[in-house]
């Protein structure tokens, strides 16, 4: 895989669902900040993605094994997928921006 290492971590999936251990260095991905970092290198943290993110990307359902975090992706998603003027979506941005989903956060770790 000629990949970047600061590519989304969905990036990192190939044709056969393996995870490219490069793409796991900081950078961009919707649970990666949240990650205790394991190891360093110039300008990169390792971060350990979450138990189940890999499989959650590869299959497209949730696979995620803490449960606050896997809901927490969920909000994630709708803010980033949905489309752009979707009832749903606007009302999930007012919340985040409010913090109502900090919790899920504090709760996982």
């Amino acid at each position: 895989m000629d990949r970047a290492y600061g590519e989304r971590w969905d990036a990192a999936i190939d044709d056969r669902g393996v995870a490219d251990e490069r793409s796991f260095y900081a950078g961009s991905g919707s649970l990666r900040g949240e990650a205790g970092h394991l190891g360093w290198r110039v300008g990169h943290y390792f971060r350990r993605p979450p138990t189940g993110y890999v499989q959650t990307i590869a299959t497209g359902r949730s696979r995620i094994h803490n449960p606050h975090l896997a809901e927490y992706y969920e909000v994630i998603k709708t803010l980033t997928r949905d489309p752009l003027w979707d009832r749903r979506r606007l009302a999930t941005i007012v919340r985040f921006q409010i913090g109502y989903y900090d919790g899920l956060l504090r709760a996982a770790r």
